[in-house]
């Protein structure tokens, strides 16, 4: 494992399982710290970021060149929606009422 200690970041990880290596990562970042190029052994992933700094598409590429295959992330403009209830069932035998606030999460669907 490599750490820039001036940058602090992670530059390479290698794992091991006994003396054989399972996994080698190597990293590239941009001027702004995020996440460049991830590559290994086997295919280079590019990272692409919105204005915003958000993740936007990933882009792995096989090893040599060629093509690359992206996956897209998209986000919602309008933030995610909390919506509380309560909830006071009756009880039976006199015994005093309570009651259960229930939290609904709700989220306006993407049109992106």
């Amino acid at each position: 494992m490599r750490y820039n200690d001036r940058r602090h970041w992670l530059e390479n990880i290698q794992t091991t399982l006994g003396s054989n290596v399972i996994q080698a990562l190597e990293y590239s970042r941009y001027e702004n710290r995020l996440v460049h190029e991830r590559t290994t052994s086997t295919e280079r992933r590019e990272f692409v970021y919105d204005e915003l700094n958000r993740l936007r598409d990933t882009i792995d590429f096989p090893p040599g060149g060629g093509t690359g295959a992206g996956t897209p992330y998209r986000y919602d403009v309008e933030p995610t929606l909390l919506i509380s209830t309560i909830f006071c069932p009756e009880v039976a035998g006199g015994q005093p009422p309570f009651c259960i606030r229930i939290w609904t999460r709700t989220q306006r669907q993407s049109l992106i």
